[in-house]
């Protein structure tokens, strides 16, 4: 993918993630679709541009979001990187295992943000809080990522997903 296009679908995807999704709030809880295109990138895309998503969406969500520029970079790297890493185990060619990687990596993303908010001293939440919160967006993304996982496969390697 030419990366002047993937910097506009990700702007885009930003744009839907901070205004039009925040109509979908169910309990507080929106899904990652920043998490969500890090995964699937990852997963399906054949170069590091899972990598480049990352780096960007977590420097925007750190500027528009966040108390420190790097947090989010940090946790959507080490994210995209392990996810590189066991991309062998995890055949794309499978919903559920975008399906597994997306819950897991949603989970991971709550657990990593709340040890690096305590190493900084921030604890402005508890860990039962996170915990809650991050297993309801878990399964937020999950629904997401099972709805338009298909499609998505289907426009970028053009074949049918199993």
């Amino acid at each position: 993918m030419k990366k002047r296009y993937l910097f506009i679908l990700a702007l885009l995807i930003f744009l839907l993630q901070t205004t039009f999704f925040q109509l979908f709030r169910i309990m507080g809880v929106v899904p990652n679709l920043l998490l969500i295109s890090i995964v699937i990138s990852v997963l399906i895309l054949d170069n590091r541009e899972g990598i480049y998503l990352a780096v960007f969406f977590g420097l925007l969500q750190d500027i528009f979001a966040s108390k420190a520029i790097g947090i989010s970079i940090l946790i959507y790297l080490i994210i995209s990187l392990v996810l590189y890493s066991i991309k062998e185990v995890f055949l794309s060619d499978y919903k559920l295992s975008a399906i597994l990687s997306v819950f897991i990596s949603t989970i991971s993303y709550h657990l990593l943000y709340y040890s690096i908010s305590i190493l900084l001293r921030d604890t402005t939440r508890s860990f039962h809080y996170i915990v809650e919160i991050g297993f309801l967006e878990a399964m937020y993304n999950t629904v997401v990522i099972y709805v338009f996982y298909g499609f998505v496969f289907n426009h970028i390697k053009g074949y049918e997903i199993r």
